[in-house]
């Protein structure tokens, strides 16, 4: 069974307007079918948000009686060290350090300064100085990305 529509249109029923879906999934598992979803939110999602929801889901499709098989559900967020895979994922991350890995096979890490619908406003990282070379290094300058020019864009932790 396709477990996907199903899943979708309950999760449209009780998704609030801040949350939103980054990944829908399903495979087979030894337990039956797994179905994943990872769910972020314009200001991060929390556990107890991904708990409520998977409480919603696994209650509707316990009531549906078409389910006859067996299955996982998983909920949670795609995690620190996930790729950002949507748009609407940027902005909760404005002020952070960003890799990107771009088309043309090069990188990019810096500062993100701003998100459009169109490109991301990076703040490159500057290269490193050396200790005997004096701070004569101009300011690096906001550079604009366009969304079609990165393949992947990871947010940098640093602790």
């Amino acid at each position: 069974m396709n477990f996907i529509p199903l899943v979708q249109s309950i999760l449209e029923q009780n998704l609030d307007d801040t949350y939103f879906v980054v990944d829908l999934t399903q495979s087979p598992s030894p337990k039956g079918i797994k179905v994943k979803i990872l769910l972020d939110g314009d200001h991060g999602v929390d556990i107890d948000y991904c708990a409520t929801i998977s409480r919603h889901i696994g209650a509707a499709l316990d009531a549906n009686p078409d389910i006859t098989e067996a299955y996982v559900l998983e909920v949670s967020s795609p995690g620190v060290d996930a790729p950002l895979k949507l748009k609407r994922q940027y902005p909760q991350h404005i002020g952070r350090t960003l890799q990107l890995k771009l088309a043309d096979q090069s990188t990019l890490e810096g500062e993100l300064r701003q998100v459009s619908d169109e490109a991301l406003q990076i703040v490159p990282k500057a290269p490193k100085k050396s200790k005997k070379a004096p701070d004569t290094a101009p300011s690096p300058e906001v550079v604009s990305v366009p969304f079609d020019n990165i393949k992947q864009a990871t947010v940098l932790i640093s602790f």
